[in-house]
């Protein structure tokens, strides 16, 4: 039942330039067609709250047997499959459109008339749903990429005090990675022995190029797997891997075989332009594809404003693929 006065619907209305509410949606679609979940797509809307899995293993296609022109062939061994279910959190927002400014445009409307309503009166009231919608549809968007990306760096998807400090904790949703495909560098072979990236940090055994070269033939040759392999991890990280001295030694002899000298053959490659530098990476390295991305997600978290008072801070999260994750 509408309990709110007819002339403020009339005031959305107008503030909505004309447009239904789905029309007035729409105009964000082409805005927020860059949601990056490539990798995953949507299933159909169901009614209740819960997910499946089906886990199996990647299998190879081995030969039949030879046999006599009369006998039978030999039975083939069918993968393993293994099903999961689980519940899904749901995720909610909304703003609350400010009533004094409300009020005073009904105020103006009830003095002069809906038909004095201006283009600049509409335009007022149009900025505040604007401003909403536009929140509304970019925070979602903003999860669904937050999500995406700690899954791929992580294979999980954690709900935690970290991104969601106002609401529910400790929920995991689990991608089931087995334990062996994750790969923990210790001692002077991690790439960098201190949280700062720099080459005075780096570990003296460290090989940033050889650990990921053998990781790919490890793909290759233990899981038997001859597909294109993609290579993806945070732009921040790739660009921490361009200074680190063995990764630009090894570019730098690949390009320029003739130099001897390292310190030379470290500046050269240090002068080359990124697609050069990422053409030669991903040759080294063996794989088909390398995407360095950024992608950043904010929460609001309790908090005290300049005055010391209540307020909600917001804060910055490692969305990733993070290099926390390296």
């Amino acid at each position: 039942m509408n309990t709110l006065p007819i002339d403020l619907y009339k005031v959305i209305e107008y503030g909505l330039g004309g447009d239904t509410w789905q029309e007035f949606i729409d105009r964000y679609k082409e805005k927020y067609d860059l949601l990056q979940i490539d990798g995953f797509e949507f299933e159909a809307t169901k009614l209740d709250y819960t997910f499946s899995q089906l886990i199996t293993s990647l299998g190879v296609k081995t030969l039949p047997a030879y046999v006599d022109p009369e006998s039978p062939g030999y039975e083939a061994a069918l993968g393993e499959l293994e099903g999961r279910t689980g519940n899904i959190p749901t995720q909610k927002k909304f703003y609350r459109l400010n009533r004094v400014t409300v009020r005073q445009q009904l105020q103006l409307l009830q003095r002069v008339g809906m038909s004095a309503l201006t283009e600049e009166m509409q335009n007022v009231f149009l900025g505040l749903l604007d401003e909403s919608a536009d929140g509304l549809i970019g925070s979602y968007y903003n999860a669904l990429t937050h999500q995406r990306m700690r899954i791929v760096s992580t294979g999980k998807f954690t709900i935690d005090t970290d991104n969601n400090p106002r609401g529910l904790k400790g929920i995991t949703i689990d991608f089931n990675i087995p334990e062996n495909h994750y790969q923990v560098l210790t001692g002077t072979s991690r790439w960098w022995i201190k949280d700062e990236h720099i080459p005075a940090n780096q570990g003296s055994a460290s090989d940033p190029i050889m650990d990921i070269k053998n990781r790919v033939k490890e793909i290759r040759r233990k899981y038997h797997y001859l597909g294109k392999i993609r290579m993806e991890l945070a732009q921040d990280l790739w660009d921490d891997l361009m200074t680190h001295t063995a990764v630009l030694k090894r570019i730098g002899h690949s390009l320029y075989p003739t130099v001897t000298d390292d310190s030379t053959v470290i500046a050269n490659a240090q002068n080359e332009d990124e697609d050069r530098l990422k053409a030669i990476f991903k040759k080294l390295v063996k794989v088909d594809e390398i995407v360095p991305r950024d992608s950043y997600a904010f929460v609001d978290k309790p908090g005290k404003d300049t005055d010391g008072q209540p307020d909600l801070i917001t804060c910055l999260l490692y969305t990733s693929p993070s290099p926390r994750d390296a």
